[in-house]
């Protein structure tokens, strides 16, 4: 028994022994377990937080405001946008609620948003947020519910501070609010046109302006219509396409009803690659009033003028007819006068009423109105012309000197306006002597190389210069400055309108040509003039006096005047040469002799000025019972667009009084020849 204890003892013991070693292995693998597992939780929990780190930094680097809050308004997380943006801290807006976060009259707002998102489950639109500063920002919000891991629902959202923005949109809008209502309310004509020429845009002013009924009326229409003549559109385009920009532009339009209109335009071009005008932008003001006011003022200036020179003229048209009487007295007494000495005494005759015709001419530059005729002009004889006129009228006291280079070449231009202009220089130099002094004009060739330095801006050109000058009282700097403004002037009341040189300055602009003038007190004044010369214009050919056909005839021919001694000096010069002569004394009484003898009538002679019917009327009545009749005019001055209609209505001849009675036999006798010729 004693030896079977033991054994057993042993065995026991030796099972403990293993058991402790199993249980203690077993320990040790949980343990070893047990701290893999920690390791792995633990680079989990190092991981989250490292994406929660860098998440954290890139909401905090974004510049939109991201949020989160419950459905009761706690907030939960905000970025730190929203310190940059409302100057909130973190902890000043995590762990409040919206309510307490909104001023009190913003609470209906926020209980508001609280009701939608709570709703809708969304939640996207722009309010008005209070910084901390107490300033307003406009926030745009996109909030949508979410649930969180332990499935409560909260709300994530981002806000964007649209303040800029919307401040810049409603300043566009205002803008273009502010643009549209000066543009309708504009009282100059806005206008843009298209590249078609058409109008696309116009406000009322416009459409007022050129008799459209209204806006609607006028889109669409042709910009180059309101033009007066596509002569007028030509020049426009041409300067137009050239500078791409017009400012103060003077342009001849018309109204929808025809009737003129003088605008000044101020219009810019955008031109499309090739050159062509792609649109125009622009706006004009009706200058029509103005204008016409001009030209009565204008005419009133050559009034004045005529007025200046009257005393004159009347002393020269005296000594005229002087010299007629007195030769036509001694031709009635010295009945036996040689006929050499009766060829001379009618010469001398013929060569005063050349001299008064001249002189008629002259005055019906200034007195009439009468357009701009553009040629070739040779100025030495124009001044030539000037200076006999100037020559008999100015005092004794004034010495007129002319230096007029040989060979001058022509320029082009109307000599009507340069002979005004020059009489307008003429007139000045006078009044600026005091009792006795020189006025010299001159002309001569220049080229462009010595002008550079006087007109840097001069074209390249050669030109024709004329000077006028004065050794006179002079021009002081102040009154230089305003030497070309319509209406200045330095002389007394009554003595001058201040138009004389605004004038000069107009008619040598319109011809291309440059002004300059030099003046000092008690040193004279010196105008000059200059003018682009024309190249290869001939001499004018001489004029050959060719014999007249025979003027004998037998056709009718109704005579129709009022001055009963040149009707009987033309009947009694027709009925020589065999014509058959009937007679009006008005122009009632030659629509009623026509319209009872029209069979019989082959011409019909009259004179424009006429009682109770003009010329102009009288042509007019006849005109509608024989379009075909054969019409003579006579006048010391023809209207010329009255003179223009008659033309194209089939006008014969124009023959300017004074005339010859034998001149208007042989030119009716050369009409009535083509007459039956065709």
């Amino acid at each position: 028994m004693s030896n079977t204890t033991p054994d057993f003892f042993i065995s026991y013991l030796a099972l403990a022994i293993l058991g402790l070693a199993v249980f203690a292995f077993t320990a040790a693998v949980l343990r070893q377990v047990r701290q893999r597992e920690r390791a792995v939780q633990q680079e989990k929990l190092d991981s989250i937080r490292e994406h929660e780190q860098k998440y954290d930094e890139l909401l905090n680097t974004i510049s939109d405001i991201v949020f989160s809050h419950t459905l009761e308004g706690d907030v939960l997380h905000v970025n730190e946008a929203a310190f940059r943006t409302l100057g909130f801290t973190t902890e000043e807006l995590v762990g409040h609620n919206l309510r307490d976060l909104a001023p009190s009259e913003k609470e209906d707002r926020v209980e508001g948003y609280l009701a939608t998102i709570k709703e809708r489950m969304e939640f996207a639109g722009a309010r008005t947020i209070i910084d901390k500063s107490g300033n307003p920002h406009v926030l745009e919000f996109r909030n949508r519910v979410v649930l969180s891991e332990d499935r409560v629902p909260i709300v994530q959202g981002i806000a964007r501070d649209v303040t800029e923005e919307r401040m810049a949109t409603e300043a566009l809008s205002r803008s273009e609010e502010r643009y549209r209502r000066f543009f309708e309310e504009d009282l100059t004509g806005d206008f843009i046109v298209d590249g078609n020429q058409r109008i696309i845009a116009c406000n009322p002013a416009f459409a007022d302006i050129f008799g459209f009924e209204s806006v609607a009326d006028a889109i669409g229409e042709s910009f180059a219509s309101l033009f007066d003549d596509p002569q007028s559109y030509h020049h426009f385009m041409k300067a137009l396409t050239a500078r791409k920009k017009l400012e103060n532009f003077e342009s001849r339009m018309r109204r929808r009803d025809g009737s003129a209109l003088y605008v000044i335009e101020n219009v810019s071009a955008k031109l499309d690659d090739d050159g062509n005008v792609h649109e125009l932008r622009g706006y004009i003001f009706d200058n029509t009033d103005r204008k016409l006011l001009e030209d009565r003022v204008l005419q009133m200036q050559k009034m004045e003028s005529v007025e200046t020179l009257a005393g004159g003229i009347a002393h020269d048209f005296n000594n005229i007819l002087g010299i007629i009487l007195g030769h036509v007295a001694l031709i009635e007494e010295d009945r036996e006068a040689s006929p050499e000495q009766n060829i001379e005494r009618f010469s001398t005759v013929h060569e005063a009423i050349d001299r008064g015709t001249n002189l008629v001419n002259q005055i019906l530059t200034f007195a009439k109105r009468m357009d701009a005729e553009f040629g070739p002009v040779h100025i030495s004889s124009l001044v030539r012309e000037l200076g006999k006129m100037l020559q008999e009228t100015f005092p004794e006291a004034v010495k007129l000197n002319l230096n007029l280079e040989e060979d001058l070449p022509f320029i082009q231009g109307d000599p009507h306006q340069l002979h005004r202009a020059l009489l307008n220089l003429s007139l000045n130099a006078r009044d600026a002597i005091a009792e006795s002094g020189e006025i010299t004009i001159s002309a001569a060739k220049v080229q462009h190389s010595a002008l550079k330095k006087r007109l840097p801006d001069i074209p390249p050109d050669d030109y024709v210069e004329i000077c006028v000058s004065d050794n006179g009282e002079g021009m002081d700097e102040e009154t230089l400055k305003r030497l070309y403004e319509p209406f200045f002037t330095t002389k007394l009341h009554g003595q001058g309108t201040g138009l004389g040189l605004s004038v000069v300055y107009g008619i040598v602009m319109g011809h291309d040509g440059q002004i300059h003038v030099e003046s000092k007190r008690g040193k004279g004044t010196t105008f000059f003039l200059y003018f682009p010369a024309l190249k290869d214009v001939a001499p004018a050919e001489k004029v050959v006096d060719h014999p007249r056909p025979n003027m004998k005839g037998s056709e009718t021919v109704l005579i129709v005047e009022d001055e009963h001694s040149l009707v009987n000096l033309l009947s009694q010069v027709f009925k020589r040469n065999g014509y058959e002569i009937l007679v009006a004394r008005d122009g009632e009484e030659a629509v009623e002799v026509y319209r009872n003898h029209q069979n019989e009538i082959d011409l019909v002679f009259t004179d424009a000025g006429l009682p109770k019917m003009n010329g102009y009327e009288v042509f007019w009545a006849i005109y509608e019972m024989n379009p075909d009749v054969n019409f003579v005019f006579a006048s010391g001055y023809f209207d010329p667009e009255e003179k223009e209609r008659l033309q194209k209505s089939g006008m014969h001849a124009f023959i300017q009084k004074p005339y010859s009675p034998v001149d208007v036999v042989g030119e009716i006798r050369e009409i009535l020849n083509d007459v039956v010729k065709n």
